[in-house]
């Protein structure tokens, strides 16, 4: 049986509001671990686990919205 997930750091760079930034989680137990979030204005796209880490793009509207412009 495997443990529930336990995060041991979180790493991501800075942005404004328009950009996206990488985010990095690293643990244990995060194999098929999900990331989500309430707030519309969040997209998180391109989710990669492992045991020990999580690797993701997080995108921050500058509108509220999580629709990317195009």
């Amino acid at each position: 049986m495997v443990g529930a997930p336990a995060i041991t750091a979180f790493t991501t760079n800075t942005g404004n509001a328009g950009e996206t930034v990488s985010v990095s989680l690293t643990g244990t137990n995060l194999t098929n671990a999900s990331l989500a979030t309430t707030y519309p204005g969040i997209l998180v796209r391109n989710v990669v686990t492992t045991p020990t880490a999580m690797e993701d793009l997080v995108y921050h509207s500058d509108d509220g919205t999580d629709q990317r412009p195009s």
